[in-house]
């Protein structure tokens, strides 16, 4: 039982490990606004709030940091103290988005190219992973009726 939570723990410390790097590919396109958490998440062409607005702001504007993007618009305005527009330049560039209630907020994948698109696992693995330059014995060890662990020990022996 113990070397299963360990292997466990062992795997979510890696993926965190990974979390800057997946962190400027995940966006969001806001919908109504309710899901996408208004000062971490990536849903404007800045970043994320709080890469500029400290928790002590947020405390001092008597916001909380578990604020979504819909609780930050009343009435057509950002309800935000209006010196943070001062203090914090990017916010005279934000605009106001347009929320509509029937619409779910979505989040996406921006490829390595820049394209945003749906998130598919083939796109993140390849955003992600280290690509080596290509050998021309590669196609000797792997083909499509290989045995696995035969390929393996070749691979390791070249």
């Amino acid at each position: 039982m113990l070397s299963v939570i360990a292997n466990v723990v062992w795997g979510w410390k890696n993926i965190l490990k990974l979390r800057d790097r997946v962190r400027k590919h995940v966006m969001w396109k806001l919908g109504n606004g309710k899901s996408v958490d208004a000062w971490y998440d990536q849903w404007n062409q800045y970043g994320p709030l709080c890469d500029y607005v400290t928790s002590r702001d947020l405390y001092d504007a008597r916001l909380h940091s578990t604020y979504k993007v819909s609780d930050l618009i009343r009435e057509g305005k950002w309800c935000w103290p209006i010196e943070w527009e001062d203090k914090f330049p990017i916010f005279k560039q934000l605009k106001i988005p347009n929320l509509n209630d029937n619409v779910e907020d979505r989040c996406i994948w921006r490829a390595g190219n820049g394209i945003e698109q749906n998130f598919e696992v083939r796109q993140v693995w390849n955003d992600l992973r280290c690509n080596g330059e290509n050998v021309n014995w590669s196609s000797v060890i792997w083909f499509a009726q290989c045995i696995p662990k035969h390929v393996f020990v070749m691979w390791l022996a070249v």
